[in-house]
């Protein structure tokens, strides 16, 4: 990955205001009522499936470039 891009998520996210947003956008992507989640699998929209996936990914990569900065 890019330096520049790791040093870009660490100014952003590894500040007390950042761990704020990045704990609401986590808490977001597992939130109790999904737009992929219904009663019977048989509903269940894979297009939101994946984005929720994305989400998720996303939120665990910025979380591991913090814990590799802090060593």
């Amino acid at each position: 990955m890019d330096e520049e891009i790791k040093i870009a998520y660490l100014r952003t996210f590894d500040t007390p205001h950042g761990q704020t947003v990045l704990k609401d956008m986590e808490a977001r992507c597992y939130r109790m009522i999904r737009i992929d989640q219904h009663s019977s699998p048989v509903f269940m929209n894979p297009d939101a499936a994946l984005y929720r996936a994305a989400q998720v990914d996303q939120i665990n990569r910025i979380r591991g470039i913090i814990e590799k900065a802090k060593g």
